[in-house]
Parts: C-alpha cells; sequence; structure tokens
C-alpha cells in the first residue's frame, strides 16, 4: 500500500491546480527505504518501469486522477490518504504523504487532527505509526 504514495517518477499534475508537480522532490523519497526490515535504495517501481512499463503507465493515471482537484481538495485527499497509510503502519508512505500535504498547505493542525482519526479507526498500530509521522514531519 504504501508504495503508490511515494513514488517519486510520477507526474502529479491537475490544470486545475498547479501546486502538484513532478515529485523529483527528495524529500518525498528518502534515499532508503525499509519495508519489512528490507532495504530499498531506489525506487521500489524501478522494476515495473524496466519490466512492465503498461503498469506503469495505468499506474500514473490514476494517480493523476486519484489526487487531482475535484469535489474534494488534493490537500483533502492527501490526509485522506495519511490516515489510510498510517492505519496501515505503513510509516515511509504516511512520512511522504505527510511531506506532500505540508507542501500542499496542510497545517500542523490539519496533520495532527488526521492522524487522532487514524488512531480511532486504527488503535495502538496506528497510534505508534502516528507518533513517527509526527516526530518525522515536526521535529
Amino acid at each position: 500500500m504504501w508504495i503508490s504514495h511515494i513514488c517519486p517518477e510520477h507526474q502529479y499534475t491537475s490544470d486545475q491546480d498547479s501546486r502538484i508537480t513532478r515529485a523529483k522532490d527528495r524529500l518525498l523519497f528518502p534515499e532508503e527505504l525499509t519495508h519489512f526490515g528490507v532495504i530499498m535504495s531506489s525506487n521500489p517501481l524501478d522494476a515495473y518501469r524496466e519490466f512492465d512499463p503498461k503498469l506503469i503507465e495505468h499506474y500514473e493515471k490514476l494517480q493523476s486522477l486519484s489526487y487531482s482537484e475535484g469535489a474534494l481538495s488534493a490537500k483533502f485527499k492527501l490526509l485522506i490518504a495519511l490516515a489510510i497509510d498510517v492505519e496501515h503502519g505503513a510509516v515511509q508512505g504516511a512520512n511522504a504523504i505527510g511531506r506532500r500535504a505540508l507542501k500542499m498547505g496542510a497545517t500542523k493542525e490539519e496533520i495532527i487532527e488526521t492522524l487522532r482519526i487514524a488512531y480511532q479507526i486504527g488503535g495502538n498500530r496506528a497510534l505508534f505509526t502516528s507518533a513517527q509521522v509526527l516526530q518525522t514531519l515536526f521535529k
């Protein structure tokens, strides 16, 4: 789940919101990621780019559709995605989404309230994940 939110090669553009730009920013994709204790030093979707570019093409279209402005703002959609990743215990994805949400104008208070919802739904796992996200985003 977390992989879908941190891939820096995707173009997040919208005619309605030019604030979403090509996500090459290293803040969105740290040098080393861990997932289930495995260290990944490159984009986890690079293998698909090489072996199944058609899948990546569809993935990018879905990303663009999912995070474009609509009835819900892109910022609000990112806050929803943040709560979901936190509830799933996906620390790296939640950190990346939190950074994107801040870049889209989310306030510290909005992030905190989002994390409260994740905790209410997900229990202690989400509480510990959200604590790590808070430390990453605001320390």
